[in-house]
């Protein structure tokens, strides 16, 4: 029978369930990258995949818990004399290699800073994937040079030691009585500051500001979206219409189509020309466009544009031979509309009940594409903060001399767990996508298609 106390056998178990969930989870990753060549020269999923890379390495050390450290350590709980950690089995040479990688997981916060970066330069400044890809080397330097520096800094300095759980930095020299510290291991609290929680939360300040400048031009993107609304009249349902003269699929022409601007006074109906200028949007060509758009787990700065930059599909010429020619034409060939940056947006124009203005379209679509990223962009964050909010309380009571052990159990748990949330943050846009198109598949099936599909 044991003799450990209940609080250190709970300690010893928890970190294997969540960090087994986060090995699957970043694995899942690196399969999906891997095998996607066009993922692969991407700048975000090459982000993803180093991210993933360092948990994996982080959370397989997190799975081995307590059993790394030395056999009969003194458990911190229980009578603090004769009950021992549960699970300690290693030795001092194990030890050390558990507090490397404890220590080496700082890059994973620092790859949340590059990839908050990221997003960046994306959205908010419209860089593109040629100009991403020139300081795209930072973006690994940094993160695991700094990781590896710090961990071998560690070790080198007899800083690791055992901890409630596993190794990290904690000089066992501290809990032996009468034993002297070197100047460095005196300064381990410190230490532990500089080279760990410091950097975390200088990464949660730095993330923070960059999503809140994010969410703010969200915010100005939705407005400038909403601003106009169509209201169509549907006497014969499933026509394209206009009174002006806008063609339907069938070549014959339909019923007047009017705009209301949400700020304007009454209702106004609109030639051609002023609709093509405000925008026509139907719900299945936003639909079908977004289908488009969700096409893999994150999307690429190459797919982000200004409106401006968005080119029409035919030459200038093509509206000077009237509008009626120009639909007629575009719709009889069911040809692609929209083209941005290479990248074909709308598919399958006989899908479409109205056929939209080619310039307010294409500025809908990337004003929705903005957007689409910072929601994709702030559920990582928020991953980040679940994963390190406990960590850093617990370590705030250790620096005051206080221990509690629902901080300590919640630190256990939920620090192993980030490979796990970026799994499915990083999946979500193809489990919707899914879902659209098979709307009786649960979440378990849709996942299950997603992981195995090759997009």
């Amino acid at each position: 029978m044991t003799n450990s106390p209940p609080e250190t056998i709970a300690l010893a178990i928890a970190p294997k369930i969540t960090s087994f969930l986060s090995i699957c989870g970043s694995s899942t990753i690196i399969f999906k990258i891997m095998r996607n060549q066009k993922s692969r020269r991407d700048t975000l999923p090459r982000i993803m995949l180093g991210m993933s890379i360092c948990d994996v390495l982080v959370a397989t050390w997190f799975f081995a818990s307590t059993w790394p450290i030395p056999k009969g350590t003194i458990s911190s709980f229980g009578d603090g004399i004769t009950q021992t950690v549960f699970g300690a089995i290693g030795t001092d040479l194990s030890c050390n290699i558990a507090g490397f990688f404890n220590q080496y997981q700082v890059a994973s916060p620092l790859f949340n800073a590059t990839l908050a970066t990221y997003y960046l330069l994306v959205v908010y400044y419209g860089w593109t994937d040629r100009r991403i890809k020139r300081v795209e080397w930072l973006f690994y330097t940094i993160p695991i040079s700094f990781g590896l520096i710090t961990a071998t800094f560690a070790v080198a300095a007899n800083l690791i030691g055992p901890v409630a759980w596993t190794c990290a930095i904690l000089p066992p020299e501290v809990f032996i009585e009468g034993a002297e510290l070197t100047p460095i291991q005196s300064h381990y609290q410190l230490i532990r500051w500089i080279v760990l929680f410091g950097p975390v939360w200088i990464c949660i300040v730095y993330v923070s500001i960059i999503f809140i400048r994010l969410y703010k031009k969200m915010r100005a993107l939705e407005l400038k979206m909403g601003s106009y609304k169509p209201r169509i009249n549907r006497a014969n349902q499933g026509t394209p219409v206009n009174g002006d003269g806008l063609i339907n699929a069938n070549g014959q022409k339909g019923e007047s189509v009017a705009m209301e601007k949400s700020d304007d006074q009454g209702d106004q109906n609109r030639s051609l020309h002023e609709s093509q200028s405000s925008g026509l949007y139907e719900d299945e060509i936003y639909y079908t466009a977004q289908e488009e758009l969700d096409g893999g787990g994150d999307v690429s700065s190459e797919e982000v544009r200004d409106d401006a930059s968005i080119n029409d599909v035919n030459d200038n010429t093509d509206e000077e031979k009237g509008d009626e020619e120009y639909y007629a034409r575009n719709v009889g060939r069911k040809r692609n509309a929209v083209r941005n940056a290479g990248t074909v947006v709308l598919k399958k124009v006989r899908k479409f009940k109205l056929i939209p203005s080619r310039s307010n379209l294409s500025s809908h679509i990337a004003a929705e594409k903005s957007r689409k990223i910072a929601v994709q962009g702030l559920l990582y964050v928020l991953a980040f903060y679940v994963t390190w909010f406990f960590p850093t309380i617990s370590r705030f009571l250790d620096f005051a001399g206080e221990k509690n052990y629902a901080i300590q159990f919640l630190d256990t748990l939920l620090l192993p767990l980030q490979g796990f949330f970026n799994c499915f943050v990083y999946l979500r846009p193809s489990i919707q996508r899914y879902r659209r198109r098979n709307p009786t598949a649960n979440i378990c099936a849709a996942l299950g298609a997603v992981i195995t599909n090759h997009d």
